[in-house]
């Protein structure tokens, strides 16, 4: 009898770690983009939370479902770099995971700085990050075309 016990309270405690890993995290994107443009804006990225950066960006989405899980895949892979070259950011993240909240600016050429740092060159990420963001614009300009009379 104990050990039918035993094994109920065991089976109860493994379906309940099994919980979703990506619940408690969300990621914002933020990027300007000139009227024309097939790519976003250069922006000085300075990966600190000084201000609100909805007000800094002429656009925002929050990644969430399959897209935050193919995020999370090339997010888990940055390694730190010690390299110091400069970055032509073109998109500000944030990535609000459980109780931190990681700043990174993603430059077209895959160079990447988080949280002040600098990581090493990953153009998976960035290539993940650029298609989520021409994604997004593309369905704001279409918006834009639906409201013209």
């Amino acid at each position: 009898m104990k050990i039918n016990k035993l094994i109920v309270i065991l089976i109860t405690f493994s379906f309940m770690s099994c919980r979703n890993t990506t619940e408690d995290k969300y990621v914002e994107v933020f990027y300007n983009h000139a009227p024309g443009a097939k790519l976003p804006m250069t922006l000085y990225c300075k990966c600190e939370l000084t201000d609100t950066p909805k007000k800094q960006f002429e656009n925002y989405f929050t990644i969430s479902g399959d897209s935050l899980v193919a995020f999370l895949k090339h997010y888990e892979k940055l390694q730190p770099s010690d390299s110091k070259d400069s970055i032509n950011a073109a998109v500000f993240i944030l990535f609000h995971n459980s109780e931190t909240t990681d700043t990174i600016c993603a430059g077209y050429d895959g160079r990447l700085k988080m949280n002040s740092r600098y990581i090493k060159k990953n153009p998976e990420f960035t290539r993940e990050v650029m298609a989520l963001v021409a994604q997004h614009h593309s369905q704001i300009m279409a918006n834009k075309f639906r409201k013209q009379p």
